[in-house]
């Protein structure tokens, strides 16, 4: 009998957390989601036509990326909290998942910088400024928050399985990245220490399984800050392409 996971609206948070429900789900063998909810959703942190939007934006375009299915109703199974602390421990217990993948063709850019400028928790939120000047500097690709300027989440993550580097502060598209293969630096994990010690990161440490093209750098995202990093994860890529040519 095919087995499908529940989200359910109703008691689950409608954000990118999701995503780590999503991978154990693929881990386990499930073919798709069962979204149910969707009439009566839980609106802690957002009005109701947010959240809505918020799961047709997020959450909706998820499971394509472990090419498993969706149907929306009643059923399925519920396997879990979706919080990121659950996901940390199981790998930690040798539990690997499998990697989102882009849905669509990746698309070819050098960088791309996401902007962060959520009302909800702002002393998080990308320092603009140094933002639009690294990015400028480095002919990045820009991502506005999304409240800013909508971006289909199937199109952008082509963007990051193109780039030679996503760039950004924590945020939920960024996070996308870990859960892939995909190229992504986070500055200002410093901001986030509590965050990260919830879900079992300590500070100064990564998460269990990136790579090593996946990094958070617990340092302020200053200009020289961001400026100095590059700089050195561009002299070790010269290096690297040296020594393997």
């Amino acid at each position: 009998m095919t087995k499908f996971a529940r989200y359910d609206l109703r008691h689950d948070i409608c954000s990118f957390d999701f995503y780590n429900v999503a991978v154990i789900a693929a881990a386990r063998g499930y073919r798709g989601f069962v979204f149910d909810g969707l009439d009566n959703p839980k609106c802690g942190k957002w009005p109701k036509p947010q959240v809505l939007e918020r799961f047709h934006s997020i959450i909706e375009p998820g499971p394509a990326f472990l090419r498993m299915d969706c149907y929306y109703g009643f059923g399925g199974e519920r396997i879990g909290h979706p919080h990121l602390r659950h996901l940390v421990a199981r790998y930690r217990l040798g539990l690997d998942f499998p990697r989102l993948c882009s849905v669509q063709a990746p698309q070819l850019v050098e960088y791309t910088v996401t902007l962060r400028q959520e009302p909800r928790i702002p002393e998080r939120n990308s320092n603009l400024a140094a933002w639009r000047e690294f990015a400028r500097i480095i002919g990045a690709r820009v991502f506005e928050d999304y409240a800013v300027e909508p971006i289909p989440l199937h199109e952008r993550m082509a963007y990051y399985a193109g780039a030679r580097m996503n760039y950004g502060v924590p945020n939920g598209p960024l996070f996308l990245n870990f859960l892939s293969t995909y190229p992504v630096t986070l500055f200002a994990c410093d901001r986030c220490a509590g965050a990260f010690g919830n879900a079992g990161i300590k500070f100064g440490r990564q998460f269990p399984w990136s790579q090593s093209n996946q990094r958070l750098v617990w340092e302020p995202d200053h200009l020289p800050t961001l400026l100095q990093h590059f700089e050195e994860t561009s002299r070790e890529g010269s290096r690297r392409d040296l020594v393997a040519g």
